[in-house]
């Protein structure tokens, strides 16, 4: 897809307007390919649901309105996968927000962790572009620290990542 994502403004005023646009015009450019859209960190979308539900009640008929939307689309062959992620338990979901269709419909995929090996590549392989070699003690540690949790993993490496360049090495 070569075009823009709508404006964070479009998103803000009718979520749902937005995203029907984007997915119409990202359709016309496909050539018959499907289209994978991710959605991570899952919880912080919810959380402001639960926020705005007294606060703001018509921005958060807006984002229900949007989950929906997905709810509706989602059908074996569509051109549009998404995949959502986050840390709350699907059950969370659906207790705190009963009116999100959406919930109903998800497959939960268990997230395993991973072991020494994998560590060691997910650690190394960002900095082998600047030729930084991380010794073994080093992933080792990590995976200690971590127990091979995905995401923890990634977070200590972005902040080595992050380090090694300011640090200019």
């Amino acid at each position: 897809y070569n075009g823009a994502p709508p404006t964070r403004e479009d998103c803000l005023e009718d979520p749902e307007r937005a995203l029907r646009m984007f997915l119409r015009q990202a359709g016309e450019q496909s050539n018959d390919n499907r289209l994978v859209i991710i959605l991570d960190d899952l919880q912080v979308v919810e959380e402001l649901l639960y926020a705005l539900r007294s606060s703001n009640p018509a921005v958060f008929m807006g984002f229900v309105g949007f989950l929906n939307f997905i709810w509706q689309d989602a059908r074996p062959g569509a051109r549009v996968a998404w995949a959502l992620a986050g840390h709350r338990a699907l059950r969370q979901l659906q207790v705190r927000l009963p009116e999100v269709l959406l919930w109903n419909a998800l497959k939960t995929v268990e997230v395993k962790f991973l072991d020494l090996a994998i560590v060691a590549e997910v650690v190394r392989m960002p900095l082998r572009p600047l030729q930084i070699d991380v010794p073994d003690e080093t992933v080792e540690r990590i995976y200690m620290l971590t127990a091979g949790y995905p995401e923890v993993v990634q977070m200590m490496t972005e902040k080595m990542l992050l380090s090694a360049c300011q640090e200019h090495r």
